[in-house]
């Protein structure tokens, strides 16, 4: 079975977020992401909360500036309180959220374009899923 993906990006980075979706699919790799994922007329949220859940790995495409989006916090969001491994994919044009450079589970890849990206991603998947521990 091939890793499940989810691709999360804001409206500007469209173009990149679509181009990586064909990439990763020539890797193997079955991605999700609302454009091209959720037929019309279905409950985006439910879409959104459901291709989450079963997802081996949260995509965040970063390519023109910082992310704020509040879709993109939900998703972050639930990635993270799911354990979903959380890969942010830095474009050249684009940098790295502040509200992710500290989080010590996250791998960043940093590359010139969505072909590198879904190479790079091909070789890292599978990643395990975390688990948080209670401190005592």
């Amino acid at each position: 079975m091939s890793e499940r993906v989810f691709i999360s990006h804001q409206s500007k980075d469209k173009e990149l977020a679509n181009q990586l979706f064909s990439a990763l699919k020539a890797q193997g790799l079955d991605p999700w992401l609302d454009d091209l994922s959720v037929p019309p007329g279905a409950d985006l949220q439910t879409a959104v909360l459901d291709a989450l859940k079963s997802s081996d790995a949260y995509i965040l495409v970063a390519g023109h500036g910082s992310i704020g989006d509040p879709n993109i916090l939900f998703e972050l969001g639930a990635a993270a309180a799911a354990g979903i491994p959380v890969i942010p994919i830095i474009f050249p044009s684009g940098e790295t959220p502040d509200l992710l450079s500290k989080w010590s589970h996250i791998v960043t890849l940093r590359v010139p374009d969505p072909q590198t990206a879904a190479e790079k991603l091909r070789e890292l998947l599978p990643i395990r899923r975390y688990r948080r521990t209670e401190k005592p």
